[in-house]
Order: structure tokens, then C-alpha cells, then sequence
């Protein structure tokens, strides 16, 4: 495992070949560039679109999200294809999961697709709320 201490700074597309912990934020600088590794966790995440196998973050702001499963405070993405989504709040585009999609106070979305047919949409405090935007 890769690990930074403090903020990694992305001047371009990046690739890891292995999982990365950063003790700071993630951010793009001159572009929305776009990430990808095995494991990605960081406090905060800004980038163009993200592709991981498990992503752990405080709050993710991205283009695209794919990963296997994601766990953050905030999550804020155009479109999110995971296999189980655990979050505080969740604002999405479109959401596609396998069998969990899981926020405490919010999920806002134009919709929201399991690829199962026995699976759970839960928003503990909150509520689901679709939307057209």
C-alpha cells in the first residue's frame, strides 16, 4: 500500500498499481483528471471519475464513479456504478448497485437501478428523493 502524507495533488490521469492511502485530500489541479487503484482512501476526493475496487472517503466529488464498494460521508457524482454504496448523503445523477444502497439522511437521484432483484434502497433519517436533473 502507497501511502501520502498530506494532499496528493493529480496533474494528470493516475493510475496506481496498488491501493493508496492519503492522509489529506485527493485533488486535480489544471483538469478534472481521473483516478484509478485497488483501494483509494483519503479524507477528501476531487476528480474527474474514479474507478476502484473500494473507495473510503470523508466526501467524493466526482464525474463518474466505479467501484465495488464505496463508504463516504457526502458523495456527490454525475453517474455511480458500485456493487454496495454506504454513505450520509448521496446526490447522483443515476445510481446503479448490485444490493445495497445505503444513506443515512439522503439519497437525491433521476434514479436509482439494482441489477438484483432482491436488494434494498435505504435512507435511515432521510429520505429517497428522485428528481430530473
Amino acid at each position: 500500500m502507497k501511502i501520502v502524507e498530506g494532499n496528493l495533488v493529480l496533474k494528470e490521469d493516475t493510475v496506481f498499481d496498488e491501493s493508496i492511502e492519503v492522509r489529506g485530500n485527493i485533488v486535480c489541479e489544471g483538469g478534472p483528471w481521473d483516478i484509478k487503484a485497488w483501494h483509494i482512501k483519503a479524507w477528501n476526493i476531487t476528480s474527474g471519475n474514479i474507478k476502484a475496487w473500494h473507495i473510503k472517503a470523508w466526501n467524493i466529488t466526482s464525474g463518474n464513479i466505479n467501484a465495488w464498494n464505496i463508504t463516504a460521508w457526502d458523495i456527490t457524482a454525475r453517474d455511480i456504478k458500485a456493487w454496495n454504496i454506504t454513505s450520509g448523503n448521496i446526490k447522483a445523477r443515476n445510481i446503479s448497485f448490485w444490493g445495497l444502497l445505503f444513506a443515512y439522511y439522503s439519497i437525491k437521484c433521476k434514479s436509482a437501478v439494482s441489477s438484483r432483484t432482491k436488494h434494498a434502497i435505504v435512507c435511515l433519517d432521510g429520505e429517497v428523493s428522485y428528481n430530473e436533473d
